[in-house]
């Protein structure tokens, strides 16, 4: 995934992004604060639309699962 922010906001400028289902993101989530790792979402974004779960693998780099939003 590729984002181009014209801004910054509350998310990492420069990371990398993978792209997974609802499910997995919360399951994530989940995963990584029993082993404490910390994170920051997950954080509804409506300009995509969908949900992003930011946190650091252990050499620093700055990661995001990212959840798009299922259409009604």
């Amino acid at each position: 995934m590729v984002v181009l922010q014209e801004c910054s906001g509350e998310c990492p400028t420069l990371h990398f992004a993978f792209a997974v289902d609802d499910g997995d993101l919360e399951s994530a989530a989940r995963a990584l604060g029993e082993r404490g790792i910390s994170t920051q979402g997950p954080i509804f974004h409506d300009w995509i639309p969908g949900k992003s779960l930011y946190f650091r693998d252990p050499d620093g780099h700055d990661l995001e699962l990212f959840a798009q939003a299922t259409r009604m």
